[in-house]
């Protein structure tokens, strides 16, 4: 066996590790917390004060594809 292909394979297997325990995590919480900006035409709020945009519709896609509810915490870019 080549070594460098067990490395790569250990690490793999930790990432998948890491990225199962996040996941379990926010279905365990039943919310996914994204941090936004309020950057248009890239995320914004619409008339319903609700966000659109590019980040906003694919942190909602994600959530849904997860089974939870998604919470948009505004980034003050100012600080």
């Amino acid at each position: 066996s080549d070594w460098s292909s067990d490395v790569c394979s250990s690490d793999l297997s930790a990432a998948n590790t890491t990225a199962d325990s996040d996941v379990d995590y926010i279905k365990n919480k039943g919310k996914l917390i994204v941090g936004i900006t309020d950057f248009n035409p890239m995320d914004y709020k619409d008339s319903n004060n609700e966000w659109i945009g590019f980040d906003a519709d694919l942190a909602k896609k994600v959530a849904a594809d997860l089974g939870v509810e998604v919470e948009f915490v505004e980034i003050d870019r100012s600080e």
